[in-house]
């Protein structure tokens, strides 16, 4: 007897594939490069990042005029640390020290309004686009690890923000059943 049968692959939707892992992520970190774009200029930064529980913190390497700056990113604001003195900075809009932090917070919580996969360079990547109010978030993760390799953030439909991601590691994650 001859059994014909057409089968689903197993692996989930790109979307939901996404979401999960990034839902089970507890910690993160990165070496991050940041542009900011401005009507008539930009500012690039470089930056190492950690995320965890909630909490974000990011020591700024590039550019050398305020290299070692210390910034803590929490739900209720950001406090600068430098050479020994804090201050708080309350809470604001997104910007280069607390982008890191939003994009895991959208990449954790946000919906995804559009997902595909695409290559460069040989290696797949999996693209999302997630919306907040005003703001777009466009990401290319590794369609193998899930870790970012780019982002940018859209204000209204204009380019704010760009980030590119070397070094991405996790940590603990948890298990779901």
């Amino acid at each position: 007897m001859l059994m014909l049968c057409a089968c689903e692959s197993a692996a989930p939707p790109v979307r939901e594939s996404v979401a999960e892992f990034w839902q089970r992520t507890g910690s993160v970190s990165a070496e991050v490069a940041v542009r900011a774009e401005f009507d008539d200029y930009a500012v690039d930064f470089r930056m190492d990042c950690a995320y965890s529980d909630g909490r974000c913190s990011v020591t700024v390497t590039e550019p050398a005029e305020i290299g070692g700056v210390e910034i803590l990113v929490e739900e209720n604001g950001l406090t600068v640390e430098y050479a020994g003195s804090s201050i708080e900075a309350g809470e604001g809009g997104i910007s280069p020290a607390t982008v890191f932090a939003e994009l895991v917070r959208v990449w954790k919580n946000g919906y995804i309004s559009e997902n595909g996969t695409e290559k460069d360079d040989g290696q797949k990547l999996i693209s999302t686009v997630h919306s907040s109010g005003q703001y777009e978030y466009r990401t290319l993760f590794s369609a193998e690890s899930f870790a970012p390799i780019s982002a940018e953030i859209y204000l209204d439909g204009k380019r704010i923000i760009s980030c590119t991601f070397e070094q991405v590691t996790f940590g603990e994650m948890s298990i779901s059943e």
